[in-house]
């Protein structure tokens, strides 16, 4: 790769990609070109983007690389594009094969496939890992799938292959000034993995079990996964969504894996009324809130919970929506994973070939990760059928030697 490579950004105009370019002006020495792609201008209306400083070029078109595969290809090559950032939430794995026909890197947050569900979208780019190889490329680099990934990875180097992993997170972000049903990222794939697909299990390397009709019927509580490391008063009912973590891990290590996703109390209860009432949950019937318009309290915390014969590890990590603005807790915690995965590639070192997080442990992802995030490390001992606390690490950390200088995006 060139010493300052041409970036390119789809999807410009979301809360994950504005995140993304408000931090991007202390990196812009780094690229060459930068284009942002995206139907609308929105993103020349952000107040917290400097605009100037990024010296981008704004292409207003929707891609296809399904139908109009060969007008992506040449629009990567007429750019020469080195690196894709894919943050919409079209096909992903047509967009993968037409980026590396064009000879660039291809990053995105997670996967996405209209009438495929999750497992099976990363069960097939898992099995073609080493087939896309012109470039390097890395998926599922957002927060969950993607830094949590980096975590279970790091507790099994250290406690050994477990029995069990529950991903686990809850978002307790809600407006301060006035209260309305609300979600911190796409409302449309929130819907999506939440009430109108299937909910399910990872059993296993290419195993699942689905969970009928959906996630928002098929409700657990969080007391028994939450309580060893977060006291609450009350613990929420949480989501089983099928999540990419959980599929691209249990192909690694062959072990069962699960996602549990929890939301604000009040917005839970207004959804799962509103299903009763009319059997579905429209787009309009939830509002994004991302700290720009509308304050925000709360914070979103995410968790690992590694399942031993003798013992329960957690890692954990949470995030106050107060520690940032002009965007949302969650956004960030994902653009931490973005730039974790384009520094790795900046570094250089990685053949061409497809990467999941959990894939690069060890490289400048997991330096990165873990500098930006304050990730506690909780290890209990199972006796007497209970759990008492052995160890508890405040902030864990891994280092290697890196030639980059870039450490901090907060």
């Amino acid at each position: 790769m060139r010493k300052k490579p041409n970036l390119m950004i789809l999807g410009a105009g979301g809360g994950v990609a504005a995140t993304v370019l408000h931090h991007l002006p202390d990196y812009r020495n780094l690229f060459g070109k930068l284009f942002l792609v995206d139907p609308h201008a929105k993103v020349k209306r952000n107040p917290f983007i400097e605009h100037k400083l990024l010296g981008y070029r704004l292409i207003r078109m929707r891609v296809d690389a399904v139908d109009r595969r060969a007008d992506y290809v040449r629009l990567l090559k007429r750019h020469r594009v080195d690196i894709v950032l894919d943050l919409t939430d079209g096909d992903t794995i047509p967009l993968l094969e037409a980026t590396d026909e064009a000879g660039a890197s291809f990053l995105t947050t997670g996967l996405n496939a209209d009438g495929r569900s999750i497992p099976e979208t990363v069960d097939e780019v898992w099995r073609r890992k080493r087939e896309l190889k012109r470039a390097p490329h890395i998926v599922c680099a957002g927060m969950n799938p993607g830094c949590v990934n980096v975590w279970a990875r790091y507790g099994i180097e250290r406690h050994g292959k477990p029995k069990a992993i529950t991903h686990f997170e809850y978002d307790t972000s809600q407006m301060t000034r006035h209260w309305r049903p609300m979600v911190t990222w796409s409302i449309k794939q929130f819907l999506e993995e939440a009430v109108r697909d299937k909910a399910g299990l990872v059993l296993g390397r290419y195993r699942t079990r689905e969970l009928k009709p959906n996630a928002l019927v098929r409700r657990t509580s969080l007391r028994p996964v939450m309580a060893p490391v977060m006291p609450l008063k009350a613990y929420p009912e949480g989501f089983h969504m099928f999540h990419e973590e959980c599929s691209s891990l249990s192909n690694m290590y062959d072990v069962p894996s699960q996602f549990i996703y929890a939301i604000h109390p009040k917005t839970m209860r207004r959804i799962i009324d509103l299903y009763a009432k009319k059997g579905r949950v429209d787009d309009r019937d939830l509002l994004i809130a991302d700290n720009i318009e509308n304050v925000l309290d709360g914070s979103d915390t995410i968790g690992v919970r590694l399942e031993y014969r003798d013992k329960t590890v957690y890692y954990l990590n949470s995030f106050p929506n107060t520690n940032v603005i002009g965007t949302n807790a969650t956004y960030t915690q994902v653009a931490i994973g973005v730039y974790a995965a384009l520094f790795t590639l900046l570094d250089g070192g990685l053949k061409g070939g497809t990467y999941f997080p959990e894939d690069l442990y060890g490289t400048y992802f997991t330096d990165f990760v873990l500098d930006n995030m304050r990730v506690q490390e909780f290890v209990f001992r199972k006796r007497g059928g209970r759990l008492k606390l052995e160890r508890y690490d405040p902030r864990v950390a891994l280092k290697r030697r890196s030639h980059l200088n870039h450490r901090y995006i907060i």
